[in-house]
């Protein structure tokens, strides 16, 4: 039957009557019932169906229904002075009772419906000691202490007014809370370190190779390991010659200019080029360096010259015209005092520039002209120095240009790791033509790679191998190159691969020494305290390592140092000189070093210095003052603070009220100002600043309150 929600009881008595009187108030029939059942899902229906005893409700008739309801209920147990017990209410879901106020909760009783099986659950407490009560406290206050420095320096973020709140604060990652631009400023910022201290005086200087004092290979601006120039692959048999530009239809190879080093510094660096004719006019980043050059016979020009002291940073334009035909190279121009390969910094940790494609400098053309070329890999990483090939035609005037360049998808394509002009003279009939590119080239293992022969002539020709014809030694059964091929092109677009034919030549490398050293000249007449060194090189990781390290002493002793990180010197320094380690566990790998742009940087620091932070102007006037300041301040030198509310005519001296060391290195000073006039709402801070050239003070982070 379906019950009401009012209703509260229900006594069987067994027998269900049909009539108009009202039902029994007890049970007449002497007839107990088993317990009730509930209709599942539905909580108010109730199943009386009892078997054989009594009868079944007669649909339609009128009966009465008592029962017992029972509920849960939750209690919680409290402390005040004394234990209670807070009785929660009953419920079909009871929930906790709210603790009084200025009471303890100790824990919870949950009672079930009609059962004495009840649970408690102890709300967790510990017993601590008063000693661990002072700690809980001072925690708390080094959180909010942090907290507010955390906020503090999330509202530099916005230097307006009205969101300042009366709170400043600088961690010196950058100097946009610094005013760099005052009269009185004298200070540097160490973004790496992030500390201002007194300014210092740099110089630069680009480091010349001591060559007698060094043991490595150089070639044009490339220094390597030392090593023995061996045959890494050769084709030595022919079957055949083949003209390399048989079709005549391929226009002068264009100009091609290449300074060497192809990086350097204003006003210091010196470069040599290379390229056509005479009348030529050299220009720097639009500059003009030297006229009336005179090209050779092959229609190459050498000179020298060095970098404007006006010329803009960065990658400019070097270019060379005779009137007809041009050629342009890029040149990355640097600031002699910046460290150009610090890229980015993350936590205090120096992320460098990748330098790989500039130490192996390559260069991509878009005209296609390549009528023959021969493709060539390698299993291993392999230096090339040289190729040699078998000329048996040449032209009486006409220069051939000899390129290595990358393929892609099997065909050779526009980027150029190496290239050499050859005159008519230089090129031998008889025997092989050795050609020796300036600075030689790194082929990666597994990597396809391309010989490629220009000439705007028909007349030169070249020796080649074909699988099954008759060579020197009789038939040719064998191959070389076995996974590349010879390409021929009619019309600078479509190559013809020649299967089965091989180029008749010869790819130089170096088997290197596991040890070289590369010493620079030293430099002397100067006072250093800190030094840093700028420098481009290229190191496969995990077989080959550079090390490098400086001297002051004449090379008697020997430090070690790394590049774009500073080194402090233990001493004055007059004289330093560096040096570098090489080393390889491979002998066909090496580290590769530009060594016409190692550009060592010595800092003077001087004695005093002043910072100051920019303008913070509030809405309202500034009566007192509160700093936390993290400082170093070593035995003999001093720092004083000051602060100004107008804006910085008048200073005030701040007092230390506290300290208190946050490390090894860092002493947090609280340091305290009550303005005369409490009118003014434009706060600046000060720091003075005294030491010598090789021990100064430093400031870590200014935080600061303002009432």
């Amino acid at each position: 039957m379906e019950l009401g929600s009012e209703a509260l009881s229900f006594v069987d008595d067994g027998v269900e009557e049909i009539g108009t009187a009202s039902p029994p108030a007890t049970n007449t029939a002497g007839l107990t019932m088993s317990p009730v059942q509930l209709e599942l899902g539905n909580l108010n229906v109730i199943n009386c169906g009892r078997g054989s005893l009594g009868d079944q409700p007669v649909n339609g008739s009128n009966c009465s229904l008592d029962y017992d309801y029972y509920l849960g209920r939750r209690d919680i147990v409290y402390a005040t002075t004394e234990i209670k017990r807070l009785e929660g209410a009953p419920a079909d879901f009871p929930k906790l009772p709210i603790v009084p106020e200025n009471a303890l909760g100790l824990c919870s009783i949950d009672c079930p419906p009609n059962s004495t099986d009840m649970e408690i659950r102890n709300f967790g407490l510990t017993r601590i000691t008063m000693d661990q009560i002072h700690d809980i406290i001072q925690d708390v206050e080094d959180l909010k202490y942090n907290d507010a420095q955390y906020q503090m320096n999330n509202e530099l973020q916005n230097r307006d007014a009205q969101t300042k709140k009366g709170i400043y604060s600088d961690d010196f990652s950058n100097t946009a809370q610094s005013d760099i631009y005052h009269a009185e400023w004298d200070a540097r910022v160490n973004e790496i370190a992030r500390f201002v201290a007194p300014d210092r005086i740099p110089r630069s200087t680009v480091l010349s190779v001591d060559q007698a004092g060094s043991n490595a290979s150089f070639f044009g601006s490339l220094a390597l390991l030392p090593g023995n120039e061996t045959v890494l692959v050769e084709q030595n048999d022919w079957s055949e010659e083949r003209n390399i530009n048989p079709y005549a239809v391929f226009d002068k190879p264009p100009a091609m200019l290449q300074i060497t080093p192809n990086l350097g510094r204003r006003g210091q660096t010196g470069i040599n080029f290379t390229p056509s004719k005479s009348g030529i006019v050299l220009r720097c980043d639009g500059q003009v360096m030297a006229s009336n050059l005179i090209s050779d016979e092959a229609g190459r020009v050498s000179a020298s010259f060095t970098i404007p002291t006006n010329a803009r940073n960065g990658n400019r334009i070097v270019e060379m015209a005779d009137g007809v035909y041009s050629a342009r190279a890029s040149l990355q121009i640097n600031d002699p005092l910046v460290i150009t390969r610090i890229e980015r910094i993350i936590e205090n940790r120096i992320i460098r520039v990748p330098v790989v494609q500039v130490v192996w400098r390559t260069q991509t053309i878009f005209v296609p002209r390549d009528p023959l070329a021969q493709t060539f890999s390698f299993t291993q990483n392999q230096v090339i120095s040289s190729i040699g090939l078998q000329f048996t035609a040449r032209d009486p005037s006409i220069p051939v240009t000899v390129q290595i360049r990358g393929v892609t998808t099997g065909l050779p394509n526009g980027v150029v790791f190496a290239e050499k002009v050859l005159a008519p003279n230089e090129i031998s009939l008889s025997g092989e033509t050795r050609i020796r590119f300036d600075d030689p080239f790194y082929a990666e293992a597994n990597t396809s790679y391309s010989v490629v022969l220009l000439t705007n002539s028909t007349n030169y020709k070249v020796r080649t191998a074909t699988l099954g014809k008759r060579g020197r030694w009789g038939i040719i059964t064998r191959q070389t190159y076995m996974e590349d091929v010879l390409l021929e092109s009619s019309n600078a677009e479509t190559r013809t691969p020649l299967n089965g034919s091989d180029l008749a030549m010869k790819i130089y490398g170096y088997n290197f020494q596991s040890e070289g050293m590369i010493r620079f000249q030293p430099i002397t007449g100067v006072q250093f305290s800190d030094i840093n060194l700028d420098e481009y090189s290229a190191i496969p990781q995990g077989t080959t390592g550079l090390d490098w390290e400086y001297s002051t002493d004449g090379g008697v002793t020997w430090d070690a140092m790394v590049p774009a990180e500073e080194e402090p010197l233990p001493n004055l320094a007059t004289r330093v000189q560096i040096r570098v380690r090489l080393s390889s566990s491979l002998a066909n790998d090496t580290p590769a070093i530009n060594f016409r742009d190692v550009n060592l940087v010595g800092y003077l620091n001087k004695t005093t210095g002043a910072y100051l932070t920019r303008e913070n102007e509030l809405t309202q006037g500034v009566e007192s003052t509160k700093a936390y300041v993290q400082m170093q301040i070593p035995s003999g030198t001093t720092l004083q603070w000051f602060a100004s509310n107008d804006g910085g005519l008048t200073w005030e001296a701040m007092t230390i009220q506290d300290t208190r060391p946050i490390d090894e290195n860092w002493t947090e000073y609280t340091l305290v100002r009550t303005f005369t006039d409490n009118t003014g709402n434009k706060v600046r801070y000060k720091a003075e600043m005294t030491g010598t050239p090789l021990i100064y003070p430093r400031i870590h982070s200014l935080g600061a309150t303002l009432s």
